[in-house]
């Protein structure tokens, strides 16, 4: 699953493989990010955005956001 952010200052991109989880949350207090685009690969992801919702996504699934990024604060990878 590969991921891009934009946190306010600059863009990055975060790339995970396997079954686990990872929240932005705890990379210091009050971080969450938008996310501009979501490319699963070959699991399913679910990501929990700030309001507490849970989007699930399908392997192989490529999708962006151009104008309206998800703020999330932590992925699950399945």
């Amino acid at each position: 699953m590969c991921a891009s952010r934009t946190p306010t200052a600059h863009s990055q991109s975060y790339c995970f493989a396997n079954k686990g989880t990872y929240r932005f949350t705890e990379s210091g207090p009050g971080t969450t990010v938008w996310v501009d685009k979501i490319s699963t690969g070959n699991n399913w992801v679910n990501y929990h955005d700030a309001n507490g919702t849970t989007v699930a996504y399908r392997k192989h699934y490529i999708i962006s956001f151009p104008t309206r990024p998800p703020h999330v604060d932590w992925i699950e990878i399945l």
